[in-house]
């Protein structure tokens, strides 16, 4: 059957399409569609909500907070978008003013691929803490995780290193963030030897410039399967 898109058809159509491909491209997105599948896999959930940890979110990366545990569930308390200040230049511009953002800082205690979890339409990026620097997600995809739906975002991390997930654009002040390490994700981390600092893309500026604050204008360019999940997923 041949089908043909008529003059003035809205460019929508072509997103979706784009969102609805079957299957990854390349090695690396197999291997990351793999690694998401045993996502659900890998928590158990008797008992996961008797572990769950209250927490509040930073407003700026100065001074630090405690950190947050790796592991458990964490019960998120968010805070008014204007108050907070953004370690990196957020990947997407908040819809209202009446949005919600914050820090969460923590730290992994073993290398390897790790997964973040977030119940919540809000934007989320990882940054290192020192300097701030986006770290790229292998992918990004929806998992239900004991009856629930998560964003999760696979990370090479580093043990010992400091990071930061960075919410923001939230439509809620409370939300179930969860930060876990995938069995068996030995790698090393990837991007260490990253790319030389470069300034953040006119396209990113150009929301960021917006806003009444100043907003930091250094970091990593994202890669275009970053691009691409955050259009799907995030």
């Amino acid at each position: 059957m041949k089908l043909s898109l008529a003059r003035g058809a809205p460019v929508a159509f072509l997103a979706i399409a784009a969102c609805t491909e079957p299957g990854p491209q390349t090695e690396a997105e197999r291997r990351a569609e793999q690694k998401q599948a045993a996502v659900p896999r890998a928590i158990a959930c008797d008992g996961l909500d008797v572990t769950t940890v209250d927490i509040e979110a930073g407003v700026s990366a100065s001074p630090v907070g405690a950190e947050a545990p790796v592991g458990p569930p964490l019960r998120l308390r968010l805070h008014d978008l204007r108050a907070v200040s953004p370690l990196i230049a957020p990947g997407r511009k908040e819809k209202s003013a009446d949005r919600f953002a914050g820090l969460v800082p923590f730290r992994v205690a073993a290398s390897g691929t790790h997964t973040v979890l977030v119940a919540s339409l809000a934007w989320a990026d990882l940054s290192e803490a020192d300097p701030p620097r986006l770290v790229e997600p292998q992918s990004f995809k929806w998992v239900t995780v004991c009856g629930k739906r998560f964003k999760s975002g696979l990370y090479a991390l580093e043990s010992g290193r400091a990071y930061f997930v960075q919410l923001w654009d939230s439509p809620d002040r409370e939300l179930t963030l969860m930060i876990r390490r995938l069995p068996g994700g030995r790698e090393a981390a990837s991007h260490r030897p990253s790319l030389a600092r470069t300034k953040i893309p006119s396209r990113v500026l150009t929301r960021s410039s917006r806003r009444a604050r100043t907003t930091p204008t250094t970091g990593r360019a994202r890669s275009s399967a970053g691009r691409s999940n955050a259009a799907c997923a995030r």
